[in-house]
């Protein structure tokens, strides 16, 4: 809510039109409140996406598996999204018909969505332990009807309205995005969520052409990035760019607040505390165990590449030592080594058995906090395998 100098102005409550004062005060006091929980979406994405930082020596690579993703990914596929039921109330005992109508309705809206809206949203969820979706009405694919004033004559104009009218009725104009929670900030009270702000970086020059009135920060610097804003609330809704308006506020007439989450309820309750703490991804209790997976992989590799290309050693006058290791060829040549020099392999790092143990023993209690091979559809092994087997079968 935002204090105003003679009452508090609360979004979904107050009818009156937002102006500008009032968004961005509504974002000054909900942006550190989701700052924490932001700055935990980051962390999980650099799991996910492998860029975490792993000590390694100087001029090696860190090896980072993709535990993570496959985690989230394996997750995800638990979940069936494309089998849904949609389940319509009756208001009446006579309005079964009317029911299965609207059922019919809100499945092919579904089938209609061409892209993997569900499934995104999911794999956001288990993430971040939070996603959203966000359905909006799409008018590039609503055909415009035509209109009287453009035609000369009356069958030309009724011919037009006729192939609108079949145009119409194959196309859809309801689209469903997934919105990520790190660009987003909302109503987080326990009452009912009444409004909500996503916030993008986009190319200044790309809002400069939809809306040329628009001015940016610094007007010498248009290639520069921008913050675009969406302020959405059960009846308005607005865009800014750079904490102008560029459009709006309008009344949406949607008749609701266009962002619906998809919670996994992983953390103990979801009503009280801070986001951080009620917003959890399937990979927050396990952060330690992945670095550490990480690190052991990355010494294995480190010690093997070290020892992979085998060095020699020269013994013998150092005049004739130097002549032979300059000319010495180790694959496939032919050597001649004079008396009193000698040329021996150089003794080797052989990778202690105790790195190989303990990275068994992380990837274990990896599986243990996740998801177990058996259930990625992989045999087990060894004497205590009778159980996973049979869950194979």
């Amino acid at each position: 809510m935002v204090q105003l100098a003679d009452k508090l102005w609360i979004p979904g409550f107050d009818a009156k039109e937002p102006t500008l004062d009032l968004i961005l005060s509504l974002k000054k006091d909900y942006t550190p409140y989701f700052a924490e929980f932001h700055k935990q979406c980051e962390t999980e994405e650099s799991y996910y996406y492998q860029t975490v930082k792993v000590p390694v020596p100087d001029h090696f690579d860190p090896v980072i598996p993709a535990t993570a993703r496959a985690i989230v990914n394996v997750a995800t596929d638990h979940v069936d999204v494309n089998n849904f039921s949609i389940e319509v109330p009756l208001s009446s005992p006579q309005a079964k018909a009317r029911a299965e109508r609207l059922m019919k309705f809100y499945t092919g809206c579904w089938l209609a969505q061409k892209e993997p809206v569900l499934r995104t949203a999911v794999k956001q969820a288990f993430l971040y332990g939070i996603s959203f979706i966000k359905p909006t009405f799409d008018p590039m694919n609503w055909p415009d009807a035509p209109i009287l004033d453009d035609y000369d004559a009356e069958d030309e104009y009724k011919e037009s309205l006729k192939e609108w009218m079949e145009k119409r009725k194959m196309a859809f104009p309801l689209r469903d995005v997934v919105v990520n929670p790190r660009t987003l900030i909302w109503d987080d009270s326990r009452l009912r969520m009444k409004w909500a702000m996503q916030t993008t970086n986009v190319p200044a020059y790309d809002v400069k052409r939809r809306y040329p009135e628009w001015l940016p920060k610094q007007k010498d610097k248009v290639t520069d990035m921008a913050e675009w804003l969406e302020y959405w609330d059960e009846e308005w809704c607005a865009y800014l760019a750079d904490d102008q308006f560029v459009w709006g506020p309008y009344k949406h007439n949607y008749g609701f607040l266009p962002f619906f989450p998809v919670k996994t309820a992983s953390a103990m309750d979801y009503e009280e505390g801070r986001p951080e703490e009620r917003y959890q991804g399937i990979l927050k209790p396990i952060h330690s165990l992945l670095e550490t997976e990480a690190r052991l992989v990355s010494q294995y590799s480190a010690i093997v590449r070290q020892t992979a290309w085998r060095t020699l050693d020269v013994h013998g006058p150092k005049a004739q030592a130097e002549e032979v290791a300059a000319n010495y060829q180790l694959f496939g040549g032919i050597n001649v080594v004079p008396p009193g020099v000698e040329v021996v392999a150089s003794p080797t790092i052989q990778v202690p058995n105790d790195i190989g143990d303990l990275l068994g023993q992380i990837q274990t209690m990896i599986e243990e906090a996740t998801f177990p091979n058996v259930v990625r559809g992989q045999r087990p092994t060894g004497i205590s395998s009778g159980y996973g087997v049979s869950a194979l079968a």
